[in-house]
This record gives C-alpha cells, structure tokens and sequence, in this order.
C-alpha cells in the first residue's frame, strides 16, 4: 500500500478519507437515548482488527451512553468509514434486563467493550465479550424463568452479512418510533454462542467490565486470553479457545491464572513465543502472567520496570499520563511492548529474555522528523484502551482517536526498519 511504502520510519500518518459521523446511523432509526454513536468510540471503547480483510470494526455505546448496537467498519484498501449494521431496538424484559427487541439470541444490546473487543480470523468472525451493559453496567443477561434471569452471550458478528440498510439482527427489530421504515430487513449478523447453557460447568467470567483480551492462534484454532472478573471484585485470567463458528458447544475456557491486580481499566497484550501475558495496572504499574504455567495460583507478577533515561515513570508519578488511559500491545518486529497514550509519542517496553520480574527496561521512541501530523492527544473520551494494535499484514501500528472524524493512525514509531 502506497501510504504505508512512503511513510517514513518513525512517523504518523492520518488516514481516514471521510469522516466516522458521516455514515452514522441515521437519527430516526437510532434507539431511544440521549448520546450519539460518537460514543461508540469515546465510551471506554476498543476496535477489532480484521486480518482477512484489512479492516478495522467497532461496537460499543454502553451503559448511560449510546443506546445503539450498531457496527461499524474501516476500510484500509479504501480508506472510508462505513456502516456495517443498522442497530436494534431495545427493550426491558418484564425482570428489567435490557435485551434486543427481538430477543438475546438475535442481538447483544449495547455495551462498554474496554479491551475487549477482537477478531479471530480463522472462524472469520469478531468476537465481542461485552463489558458495561446499556443500561446496566453489567454484563449482558436474559430472563430464564418468571422470577429469574442469568447471564449470556459472549457473541459473534459475522463480517460476510455486514449490511449498512440492514438491522443486525432479525427483520423488523429495527427502531421504528419514527415511521415503520418496512424496506429496512433483517441481516442476521449475530451468533449468541449463550456460555451459561452451551458450555455448563465450565469456569466462565462473570463480567468483563474493566477486562482487556490478546489474541494468539492455537493448534490451528483462535484462541484467546481473557482478563475477566470471576465474581464480585475478583479477577481471573482465561484462555478461551474455539473450534467451530456454527457449534458453541465446542467452545472451551480454561482459568489459568489468578488476578490480585487493583480494579480498573487496563489494556494487555500477549507475546506467543515466551507466554507471557502482559498488562497496565490502575496503580501506575505494569504486570505479566507466565501462561506457560497455568493454574489458579499462577498469580501475575509485578514488573520491576527500568527507566533509566527517566522518560516514563515520572510522568506516572506526577500523574502527567494515567495508564488506565492509554493502550498496550504487542511489537512482534522487536519482540517488545508499545504503549500509546494519544499524542505523538510511543514508549517501547523491552522484557527480559526470559521470563523475570526484573530486566524489564522502557524508553521513549526518537520524535518523529520533519513537519510530521501526529496526534494531538486530545477528544480521546474515556482513553485509548482497546483503541490501539499492531496489524500484522499492513506491518505497522494502528490507533484510533476522535469521536466524531473517527482519526486512523497509522504508524511506524518503534518499529525500527520496517518492512512495508
């Protein structure tokens, strides 16, 4: 790709075509709420990057934000914003649990996504886990008897219905307090792979508020690394792994790891070759699981981090940048860590060769030359989060900003030579 070939290293580059509100949902067949779909992306939000079409994917809203569960796709081959699903109505079950007007089988309603969102590329589906609920803050629930309800999901969407005239779930679910708007059908884009009953017994997360995932492909099948609560304040670190897109019941999840870090939003990233799963902790500290050594006392281990050039922790100390604000992942070029926190700078976290709780070292990348754009670390909402990955097939980094242009950055900070 032409862009990315010409972007020197070390710089930035801008490049969205269109803006993300010019292809929002349009006011009549957006729920009832008083937010926008800027919120989608501003509302303690994460994208999911597509690795089989170079495309990028947003759900979200959430609890006391938007409303709608509509999706939305960037494009890199054209460079534009669109829509990929028109959202659905919303209603409360007679137990108050907010659900898709044609049911929790069709639809997910709105939710928080943090860190959560992510796609699996071999099934060729993104995987949203939730987080804050609209209008609950907790995770997505279903009424099971006249006096009692449960948790489900997590879901599916499938990128090969995406539709933008389309409702995501089933026709005639679309929001119509407007006008009946009888051409808008249904796509069905939305698997409930329901946990709660296809998966019984199995150690499942309770909610994923605050939650953060990473992405690694095992014995030819998507699996995924979870940091999830397990109940009340706790918090657990799964494996979620599946083997077939039509069959839940196939799913598994496994607990391998136990969680003492504080609550809050975090971001995480997971490096396949040493194991390690790697995260941001709400007390200005970085932490890491050996997931070679599961079990439920594989508790993470707190990162004696060097700074010797002091370019990172006293910004932390002073709290100039807060870490449950800014995004993690992985650089498989250096086989280290980038953090971004909005503006134009990237820090790069190197761990040791091994798997230690010392030898880690930070510094910050060399200033991009010349006159180059950078982001202006301004208009991120609630913080990057899941707004920031390294894509392996354009090989550079990619960040997301601003809630109504819908800025996509790509980068080449920390990469070193590239190879385009």
């Amino acid at each position: 790709m032409a862009v990315i070939s010409s972007l020197p290293e070390g710089n930035w580059k801008r490049v969205n075509l269109n803006n993300y509100s010019d292809v929002w949902t349009p006011p009549d067949l957006r729920p009832a709420g008083a937010h926008d779909p800027s919120r989608i992306i501003s509302s303690w939000g994460s994208f999911a990057w597509d690795t089989n079409r170079a495309e990028l994917w947003i759900y979200g809203g959430g609890h006391a934000n938007y409303s709608g569960n509509d999706v939305y796709r960037w494009r890199a081959s054209t460079r534009m914003w669109e829509r990929a699903s028109l959202p659905s109505q919303w209603m409360k079950d007679v137990l108050g649990n907010y659900i898709a007007v044609d049911g929790a089988d069709a639809a997910p309603v709105s939710a928080h996504t943090y860190d959560n969102n992510i796609f699996l590329p071999i099934v060729d589906r993104l995987l949203v886990l939730g987080g804050a609920g609209y209008n609950s803050g907790g995770p997505y629930r279903r009424q099971t008897t006249a006096t009692t309800s449960r948790t489900t999901g997590p879901y599916f969407f499938d990128p090969n219905r995406a539709d933008p005239s389309k409702v995501g779930g089933t026709t005639g679910s679309h929001v119509q307090t407007a006008g009946y708007y009888p051409e808008v059908v249904g796509g069905e884009m939305w698997q409930n792979r329901d946990h709660t009953i296809n998966l019984s017994g199995a150690p499942l997360p309770a909610n994923h508020v605050d939650g953060c995932t990473a992405y690694a492909a095992e014995e030819g099948r998507d699996a995924v690394h979870v940091a999830a609560y397990v109940g009340g304040t706790a918090r657990n670190l799964y494996r979620y792994v599946v083997a077939d897109a039509s069959n839940p019941t196939m799913d598994t999840w496994e607990r391998i790891g136990g969680y003492r870090g504080l609550r809050g939003s975090t971001s995480c990233a997971f490096d396949s070759a040493q194991r390690i799963f790697f995260r941001t902790g709400g007390d200005a500290r970085f932490y890491y699981w050996d997931t070679a050594t599961p079990g439920a006392n594989n508790y993470e281990v707190l990162v004696d981090l060097m700074d010797p050039a002091a370019e990172l922790l006293p910004l932390l100390k002073q709290n100039s940048i807060t870490l449950k604000r800014c995004g993690l992942d992985f650089n498989p070029v250096l086989r280290n860590y980038l953090l971004w926190c909005g503006d134009g700078r990237v820090w790069a976290i190197t761990p040791p060769p091994t798997p230690s709780p010392s030898g880690w070292a930070v510094s910050l990348e060399p200033a991009p030359t010349g006159s180059s754009l950078v982001p202006d670390g301004k208009d991120f909402g609630s913080g990057i989060l899941g707004k920031w990955k390294y894509v392996s097939n354009l090989g550079v980094f990619v960040g997301l900003g601003n809630k109504f242009s819908g800025d996509v950055w790509y980068t080449s900070q920390g990469l070193g030579t590239r190879i385009a």
